[in-house]
């Protein structure tokens, strides 16, 4: 499998177009968060330390939080990790369905490999919930010069959310009662966060232009 943090924009966006089923739209997510997660970093790199912007230093700080580089190194990772539970799940379902002890196995790996497929896009729909949170502020008070890359991030961190939240949902679709209950509850509210909160970081940018 190939590791996407490693290759080019242009390597990957050929393997996006390509007609295989990864990387597909889990790995786009992460990527775009990772994007949102670069530009909210640039923001706030070039928003402390600079006096005509002190004001906006508490706010760069906390965007810094979510949108280091470990945590733009995760978002990368994640879009591999997203790929690869894919990959899994049609491992599974080529299993041996030879007698019913293999039937079983092949159920339960099928299950297994789901789960797991759920749960990378579920973590990249609540990380890039976390970078949002920070944007609002930070669209207020941060480095007028760069506002409109505050707009930029957050509509990436937007995508980010409710594509995610989308392959969840397409996921769970054939896990157990049980585990739709919980992924459900995980995902309660995540999308209707995400556009109020892009609503308040796009007025307030525009109130800045």
């Amino acid at each position: 499998m190939t590791n996407y943090n490693s290759q080019s924009i242009q390597e990957f966006n050929a393997a996006l177009a390509s007609e295989n089923p990864t990387p597909g739209g889990g790995t786009a997510c992460a990527v775009a968060l990772s994007n949102a997660m670069s530009l909210t970093a640039m923001v706030c790199s070039i928003t402390l330390g600079r006096q005509k912007w002190e004001s906006g230093w508490p706010a760069a700080e906390k965007g810094l939080e979510c949108s280091s580089f470990d945590s733009i190194q995760w978002a990368m990772s994640a879009a591999t990790k997203d790929a690869l539970a894919f990959d899994a799940v049609m491992d599974a379902y080529r299993l041996p369905k030879v007698d019913e002890e293999k039937i079983l196995d092949r159920k339960i790996a099928i299950q297994d490999a789901t789960r797991g497929a759920a749960e990378v896009p579920l973590q990249v729909a609540k990380r890039a919930l976390s970078v949002m949170q920070t944007l609002p502020d930070l669209a207020i008070s941060g480095n007028g010069n760069a506002v409109t890359d505050i707009a930029v991030a957050a509509l990436l961190a937007d995508s980010a959310c409710k594509g995610a939240i989308f392959n969840v949902r397409i996921n769970i679709s054939s896990l157990s009662t049980d585990d739709v209950t919980l992924f459900q509850s995980e995902l309660e509210g995540l999308s209707e966060l995400s556009t109020t909160l892009l609503t308040e970081i796009l007025h307030n940018v525009e109130l800045r232009l």
